[in-house]
């Protein structure tokens, strides 16, 4: 068996799984998993993912902080694998190799080097895709109107332009060809902006089109705000688990809690690449 190549939505089971802790003191769910459907989302139909060798992948999953406060990550795992959430010798312990679980892979920038992670787990039978509702495409064109003046400012007066988001190429061979291998994984957008814009975002730090400015946030901030601005605006398309992840990560490599003295580094650092508006 080769590990999972692509980002997409499967269904399998937790071969392996072990309680551990991360570098940071953090309380998390080392597992191993192995797919045996994927989701298409132009069919909407779980295709069989079993005759493929790319199945596996080894996630790990944060449940609690090391000042004991929960991750959205334990309830998942309450909802997909039964757990009751109240002994981490139960989730440590049981087999939950015939229990069939949803996973998300997804692609993630880490020190500058992408790799594929699980970023979601799930009841078997919930509905595949994002766990997140879209606004009604009446409140979207609102907003489109409200932040005209801010899409100028951001673009210096050019059409605001989308970026497409690669999807999963479809897993099932042809008529005929034989094949047994998935075919290549499509190029997917990463969350490191172009380090073009990066440096001329920096240019323009101290105007009105930082990210703080755009977002009307304050020029200071505690651990607390910080997170609750961040989770005020972060882009719908990104999963909790991920934003999660993200502080995670960037508390990490500016030294951990106890050495940042300014939490508008944390909070403008995943803002500008996980905002709706980011500074580009």
């Amino acid at each position: 068996m080769a590990l999972i190549d692509r980002p997409g939505t499967f269904r399998g089971y937790i071969t392996e799984q072990a309680i551990g802790e991360s570098k940071n003191g953090h309380t998390q769910l080392e597992a191993k998993f192995t797919a045996t459907q994927m989701y298409d989302q132009e069919t909407k139909q779980w295709l069989d993912w079993s005759h493929y060798d790319e199945t596996e992948i080894k996630g790990y999953l944060y449940l609690a902080s090391k000042n004991q406060e929960w991750y959205k990550t334990a309830e998942q795992l309450m909802k997909a694998l039964g757990w009751s959430g109240t002994s981490f010798s139960e989730l440590d312990e049981t087999d939950y190799s015939k229990t069939l679980v949803q996973f998300r892979v997804a692609m993630d920038n880490y020190n500058g080097k992408p790799t594929l992670k699980v970023v979601w787990v799930d009841n078997a039978n919930a509905e595949p895709g994002s766990s997140l509702k879209k606004m009604d495409k009446n409140a979207v064109k609102a907003l489109d109107a409200k932040f005209a003046k801010a899409f100028k400012a951001l673009t210096g007066g050019a059409k605001p332009k989308s970026v497409p988001v690669g999807k999963p190429a479809d897993p099932t061979p042809s008529v005929g060809s034989g094949t047994t291998s998935p075919a290549t994984t499509p190029t997917t957008k990463t969350l490191k902006p172009p380090a073009a814009k990066k440096a001329e975002s920096k240019v323009k730090k101290s105007s009105e089109t930082t990210v703080a400015a755009m977002l009307n946030l304050p020029a200071t901030c505690t651990e607390q705000e910080a997170w609750d601005q961040i989770t005020a605006n972060v882009s719908k398309e990104f999963p909790e688990a991920q934003v999660e992840e993200a502080w995670l990560r960037t508390v990490e490599d500016l030294g951990g809690p106890e050495a940042i003295t300014d939490w508008t580094m944390v909070r403008d650092a995943i803002l500008e690449i996980m905002a709706d508006n980011p500074i580009l």
